[in-house]
Formats: C-alpha cells, sequence, structure tokens
C-alpha cells in the first residue's frame, strides 16, 4: 500500500480502527473498495435529477441541496416576474396574477343555468343596496320589461360581412359578462390595472373563448365607447385570434323611449344560428329569443358561470336547429309576462 493510500485512509479511521485494519489484509482490502466507491460518487455521475420545472445536471451528489437552493431562487424569481406589463393600444396595464397560474377546469353541469346563480346572489349576506344584488335584480325586471315591452325596432344594415362554416355565432357584452373595472382600490389586488382603472377577468374566460371559437364565430358587442372597449379587449384577446369582429355603443341603436339596443341584424341575417350574451337582458330586446343572461360579475374567484354557459352552449345550442326555440323553452321567457314584474315571477318560477 503507498503513502497516498495510508493517508487517505486514516482520514476516515481512527488509529483503533487502523490497527485493527492492519492486521486484517481482507478487511482492509474491503476498506480500500469502499474508499474508492465513496470517492468515485461524490466526483461524478451522469445522472439527471428533475426539480420543479427544470432539469439539472449534476456532478457531485453532494451539490445537490446546493441544486435545490438554485431551484428556489428560481422560482423566486419566477415570482418576481409576476408584475408583467402589458401594453395595449391605449393603455399600459400591469398584471398582478401568475401567468402560469391555471385554473383547474372541472365539468359543470348548466342545470337551472343564469336563475340558480341569481338565487345565490339575492339570498346571500350581501346588503340589498349591494350592487351585485342590485344588478341580479334589474336582470330579471329587465327579462320581464323586454318580453312584455311593445316599441317598434328598426331594421338595421348588415356591417358584418365575413363568410364561414361555424355552426353558430355568438356576441359578448364586455362588462359584468367577461370582466369588471372599477376605479383602483388600494386594498385591492386586480387581474390588470393602470393609473386609471383596475379590472377583474371573469374566471374561465380564456378557457370558454378558446373553445367556443372552434365552433362559433365571436364577436363583442358592447354599449361603452370604442376607446375604453378597445383596451379591455386587448387585454383578453391580445392576439386577435378569438373574436371576429368589434361593436361598440355607435352600433347600438336608441329606440323612441330612449331605451339603447343591440341589434344582432348587423352580425346576421339568418336569427336562427345567432345569440348575444349579456348580463343586461333589455340589450337584447330586439331579439329577445336569441338572448342569453349571464348573472352579473364582478370580482368572485369561485364564479363558474362561464362554464356553465359553455355547458349550455355545446350542449344545448349547437344541436338546435334553431337557437330561438331552445332559449324561449329554456329560460320560459314567455311566463314572465303573467306576472307584474321579473322579482315576482322569478319567486314563484323558481322558488
Amino acid at each position: 500500500m503507498n503513502s497516498k493510500t495510508m493517508c487517505l485512509q486514516k482520514s476516515r479511521v481512527n488509529s483503533e480502527q487502523w490497527k485493527l485494519l492492519q492486521r486484517d489484509p481482507q478487511l482492509l482490502k474491503l476498506a480500500q473498495q469502499l474508499n474508492r466507491n465513496r470517492t468515485q460518487s461524490n466526483i461524478t455521475t451522469s445522472k439527471q435529477i428533475k426539480i420543479g420545472n427544470q432539469t439539472i445536471s449534476r456532478i457531485k451528489l453532494d451539490s445537490i441541496k446546493n441544486d435545490q437552493n438554485d431551484v428556489t431562487q428560481y422560482q423566486s424569481e419566477e415570482q418576481a416576474k409576476q408584475k408583467q406589463t402589458i401594453t395595449s393600444r391605449s393603455a399600459q396595464f400591469t398584471r398582478k396574477i401568475n401567468l402560469n397560474n391555471h385554473i383547474q377546469l372541472k365539468k359543470v353541469h348548466h342545470g337551472n343555468y343564469f336563475f340558480d346563480k341569481i338565487k345565490e346572489i339575492l339570498t346571500s349576506d350581501l346588503k340589498d343596496n349591494s350592487p351585485l344584488k342590485k344588478m341580479s335584480r334589474d336582470a330579471l325586471n329587465q327579462i320581464h320589461m323586454m318580453i312584455t315591452y311593445q316599441e317598434f325596432i328598426p331594421e338595421v344594415s348588415l356591417l358584418y360581412q365575413g363568410k364561414s362554416q361555424k355552426q353558430l355565432k355568438i356576441a359578448f357584452d364586455l362588462d359584468e359578462t367577461l370582466i369588471h373595472t372599477e376605479q383602483v382600490q388600494k386594498d385591492k389586488v386586480y387581474d390588470f390595472q393602470n393609473n386609471e382603472f383596475g379590472v377583474y377577468i371573469r374566471p374561465y374566460c380564456h378557457h370558454i373563448l378558446k373553445e367556443l371559437s372552434q365552433y362559433a364565430d365571436l364577436f363583442i358587442y358592447t354599449s361603452a365607447n370604442q376607446k375604453y372597449a378597445k383596451t379591455i379587449i386587448n387585454l383578453i384577446d391580445p392576439e386577435n385570434k378569438y373574436f371576429k369582429g368589434h361593436y361598440y355603443r355607435n352600433n347600438c341603436i336608441t329606440l323612441q323611449s330612449r331605451i339603447q339596443v343591440k341589434h344582432l341584424g348587423i352580425l346576421s341575417n339568418d336569427y336562427s344560428k345567432i345569440v348575444i350574451i349579456d348580463n343586461s337582458p333589455i340589450f337584447y330586446m330586439g331579439q329577445p329569443y336569441n338572448g342569453i343572461p349571464i348573472a352579473p360579475f364582478i370580482d368572485d374567484i369561485n364564479d363558474n358561470e362561464l362554464m356553465k354557459l359553455l355547458n349550455f352552449v355545446t350542449e344545448k345550442l349547437l344541436q338546435s336547429d334553431d337557437v330561438r326555440i331552445t332559449i324561449r323553452r329554456f329560460f320560459q321567457y314567455d311566463m314572465f309576462r303573467q306576472f307584474s314584474d321579473g322579482i315576482q315571477a322569478f319567486n314563484i318560477l323558481y322558488n
């Protein structure tokens, strides 16, 4: 045994153990072999270790702890990147949510879509004068009004000239349907915000737009002004891949009673294959049986109405020869005629 090996061996055993090894050649040979194995495993290995989402090539087994520290630092850096600046056509927003934080998707049956959510809101602990409860009561009364109110609806010119082989056309409202905006409050964390206002994106918004765009031509039809609406649209569809067209306040018509209406005639001449989704039913008074109400949204992170809507559209409307017949039956719009207002109709029909 050379002096180098002896020094190496002595560094791993005490004096008594060393004397014992010298008396037993077989035991000494075994100790030398163990020493070589330890040395090799500490010096080199070709194994790959996967920590989090990063594949790390390691040289020493002892370096695992250091690698894990590197991963922790990497994750901290990723979290720091959550505040991203997104430049839209007319404003600059800071995104406060994690871009990689995917919502767990669960299939939700539509059930009594819309009415179940309205009931949940109206029976909640919210104050009666809270915006959410007020908008819910307004939606019920607007259903009653659009069915019973009589006023001449003028014809409009077709604005959308695109051609498609898809089964359906769907127009989405913006505010309280897909998003909610408000003046920035310091104690709130928004999905996006700039110096003017904060924006909450309704849960599952991007998911249903992606899913429905496979079967339908999607549009935005809002009563908001064009500058504001374009800013919001650029946040929910920055690559302009979901919506075939955007229509604004100037594309609405104003009746003699000064009621503003979104006329679907600007999108299609075939009313059997077009719907509008809006939290304010009064806006589709011109074509009541083409309108799908949706419960208002403000900031509820547990809201899943868009998933119920997706289920309703795919299971009911895509199979329908005429969406007006399906909508008329499902929402029992005509039953509202029997009551003095929408809240009374709701309390009797759905409670």
